[in-house]
């Protein structure tokens, strides 16, 4: 049975970034079949990258100015950073990139080019085994409600008799899966 690989954002990133380093290489010699990436996208992961895309083509309202908080040890001891930390504001995106953009998005999810992706669902199921990892393990490994969607939905499929590996980066997400006997890859270690 061919393994089957399952990207989170980070790893799904690694296909659009240029220029193309080592972490795509390794990932691209795991996923290409007869000339195409293929590979298994979690729901939440592609509800994220349009989410992503929708915060761009709207950009940011405005600047924002804030005093920065943090503490720092001086000559005097600990004391407050007294700078203020400047956000420019994100000009909104082209409509057309937009456009192209979500088409491409769409492209993949429904596996039409050279880049496919079959969506894993996020049903009842997943939710419920990501809320299990979270209350089983957050207090040990550093990932967030995201991250634990992400390794239900693999725990899940997994169960189904699904032979995954889920490709990622993420120190906290590797942890949880070592302890839960999911197979990962990490692009950037090979």
């Amino acid at each position: 049975m061919q393994r089957k690989y399952v990207l989170d954002t980070n790893a799904y990133a690694i296909l659009f970034q240029m220029p193309r380093g080592e972490s795509f290489l390794r990932l691209q010699e795991k996923i290409k079949i007869d000339g195409v990436l293929k590979f298994f996208l979690p729901e939440i992961v592609s509800m994220e990258i349009h989410s992503v895309i929708g915060k761009y083509r709207r950009g940011s309202v405005s600047e924002a100015n804030t005093s920065c908080g943090r503490l720092f040890s001086g000559n005097d001891g600990i004391a407050s950073c007294i700078n203020i930390c400047h956000t420019a504001r994100r000009p909104r995106m082209k409509g057309k990139v937009f456009k192209a953009l979500q088409k491409m998005m769409d492209d993949i999810e429904n596996q039409n080019g050279d880049i496919q992706a079959t969506l894993l669902p996020l049903g009842q199921s997943e939710l419920n085994r990501g809320k299990d990892f979270l209350r089983q393990h957050a207090h040990r490994y550093s990932f967030g409600s995201h991250d634990a969607l992400v390794a239900g939905t693999v725990s899940v499929a997994l169960a189904a008799g699904d032979s995954l590996t889920l490709v990622t980066s993420d120190r906290g997400l590797k942890a949880l899966c070592k302890d839960n006997n999911i197979d990962v890859f990490d692009p950037l270690l090979g």
